[in-house]
């Protein structure tokens, strides 16, 4: 799955610079056409965004555990991942991205398809 959400987070990406090419721009059809096609992404693209960030500071956190640290440091760093792995533990922190992630691969069975075919 996190396969086909960085495909998708690369297409929202791919659309956002299409959007400003000044031919796309001149041509209010295909304007409105990748507008929406990056509109049905924006939601699952921000949520795994912030999958991927809290994912990357607990997997910091416990590379800096590896290190020499004081005890101060070493305190702090695992009352940070203490924190980080809430958010993967507790169902409402993640609930919200679940459910924005499920909502744009279910609202278009063929958005992968769709936005895939815009390619050009």
């Amino acid at each position: 799955m996190l396969d086909r959400l960085q495909i998708l987070e690369d297409k929202y990406e791919e659309l956002n610079q299409k959007m400003v090419d000044p031919d796309v721009l001149n041509n209010p059809s295909e304007l409105n056409k990748l507008a929406k096609a990056q509109s049905d992404l924006e939601d699952v693209v921000v949520a795994f965004r912030q999958y991927k960030k809290v994912l990357g500071e607990l997997e910091d956190s416990k590379m800096m555990l590896q290190e020499k640290l004081d005890p101060e440091m070493d305190e702090m760093v695992k009352a940070e991942i203490k924190e980080l792995k809430k958010y993967f533990s507790e169902k409402e922190s993640y609930k919200p991205i679940i459910e924005s992630i499920d909502n744009t691969l279910s609202t278009s069975g063929n958005l992968m398809n769709e936005c895939l075919s815009l390619r050009g």
